[in-house]
């Protein structure tokens, strides 16, 4: 029984170590440079959960993951892919620490999907948003499409909800959180919406 016992949990941190060590995302496009550590990226390479990003300036990278989402860092933006996990071919729970920068995310439908920073966490499920942290830790969420859950580090959880669709830039919703607190989703002016997408164009 013992040796049963043994062989069963040998079998399950070999299973635990192969999807932690499992693609997460794959790098589709790229203008200028990245790199994953200390090691330039290139079109085509993998990413895992653990490895964190950084964008150099003028540049742009987009990810295509496993789970048929997609993700695209603007210039001087550092993120780490906390987990990504996978139920057979449906993404279980996808957990990203964007530290510094901007990025895009077109979500597909599935299990969890949530960006943390150092001053609000956003939670989705199947949707179309950006998050940007500033150098003052300042979070900005601008929602294009779908459901976005904002809520700062230490307060209650603050709902966006999408009213009309993403080419009626007058009806996108934002939210900006500091300090413990976010600010009530409002639209966002044109040419703000503008100046975060024309960041992440390109690629």
């Amino acid at each position: 029984m013992w040796r049963s016992v043994g062989v069963m949990a040998a079998c399950s941190m070999a299973w635990a170590t192969a999807a932690a060590n499992a693609p997460a995302c794959e790098v589709a496009a790229l203008i200028g440079q990245a790199k994953l550590g200390e090691t330039a990226l290139k079109v085509g390479a993998t990413v895992r959960a653990g490895d964190e990003i950084q964008t150099l300036a003028d540049s742009r990278l987009r990810l295509k993951c496993v789970d048929g989402s997609s993700l695209v860092m603007a210039a001087n933006s550092r993120l780490r892919i906390d987990a990504f996990e996978m139920n057979g071919a449906q993404r279980g729970d996808a957990r990203f620490h964007l530290q510094l920068g901007l990025i895009g995310q077109k979500v597909s439908g599935g299990g969890g999907w949530s960006v943390r920073t150092p001053s609000a966490v956003t939670a989705v499920r199947g949707t179309e948003f950006a998050v940007e942290v500033g150098a003052d830790a300042a979070t900005a969420v601008l929602m294009q499409s779908g459901n976005v859950d904002v809520r700062p580090a230490t307060a209650q959880s603050r709902s966006l909800a999408a009213m009309l669709p993403l080419v009626a830039l007058a009806g996108t919703l934002g939210t900006e959180c500091r300090d413990g607190k976010c600010s009530a989703a409002a639209p966002w002016g044109e040419k703000r919406v503008k100046a975060v997408l024309d960041r992440l164009s390109g690629v």
